[in-house]
């Protein structure tokens, strides 16, 4: 009889880890309304590297044959200076604000093939998402001493006329979600640096390693529907050595806006 017991026990055990290692695991942010959940797939767990705000990392979110193929078609199909801010702005400012944002970039459509699959696997983190939502794919590279000045991923208020065109389920929507993922091995400088944590927090370059934050809340957030999240205005400090970064912008709604 004890060894049934036992037995049994052991079963019940087995089941419950075999469950807990499949089910969805919904993000802690979703303990308030209004945020996007996510799924956790035993092959790319999450880290987390701050709850207050939640910011996560995925090691090996790309293999390097992954990272190798994104590089090359970045470089083939030809970067050009990134732009800051909407197109009224750069008009009253210049084609580009060089004081805050220095590294070259390119929009690539989702029609290509390795750039289709990295949207689906940014996709496939979220229980409510789906590839719709997410914005054109961006390819940053920063060589020796680019930058990009501290900034927030989510779209201010004041540029409400903005996300109109960005978005198909306006009013309150916006950037819920962040990706980026790091294309090659960094030595020195090009950290990700969060201003707001305390303390700060710095990510250091890994080749396929994604980050993942939340900066805007969902339209039916109770408070503040649409709004924006605190304590994630972040930077990318000021590069030595080469970085290439991919950048994954999730809507709460279906993406509209240049290059859908």
């Amino acid at each position: 009889m004890a060894f049934l017991f036992f037995f049994v026990s052991c079963l019940c055990l087995l089941l419950l880890i075999v469950r807990s290692s499949t089910e969805t695991r919904t993000c802690p942010v979703t303990t308030r309304t209004g945020f996007v959940t996510l799924f956790n797939p035993p092959s790319q767990p999450l880290t987390t590297v701050s709850s207050q705000p939640w910011i996560f990392t995925i090691d090996n979110f790309l293999t390097p044959s992954e990272c190798k193929t994104l590089i090359s078609l970045a470089s083939s199909s030809g970067l050009t200076q990134a732009n800051v801010g909407d197109k009224k702005r750069r008009e009253e400012k210049g084609t580009y604000d060089s004081d805050h944002r220095r590294c070259s970039s390119l929009n690539l459509p989702s029609s290509r093939t390795p750039i289709k699959r990295v949207r689906e696997k940014c996709a496939s983190l979220f229980e409510n998402i789906s590839v719709e939502h997410l914005e054109v794919t961006q390819i940053s590279r920063y060589i020796k001493g680019d930058f990009f000045r501290v900034h927030d991923d989510g779209i201010h208020p004041y540029y409400s006329s903005h996300t109109k065109k960005m978005c198909s389920s306006p009013p309150h929507c916006n950037r819920v979600a962040t990706i980026f993922v790091y294309l090659n091995d960094v030595e020195e400088g090009g950290e990700t640096r969060f201003t707001q944590t305390d303390p700060e927090i710095f990510i250091k370059p890994k080749k396929g390693m994604a980050v993942l934050f939340f900066p805007a809340k969902m339209p039916d957030d109770e408070k503040d529907p649409g709004g924006l999240a605190e304590g994630l205005m972040h930077e990318s400090v000021t590069a030595v050595d080469e970085k290439w970064i991919l950048q994954q912008f999730v809507w709460s709604g279906k993406y509209i806006g240049v290059g859908a």
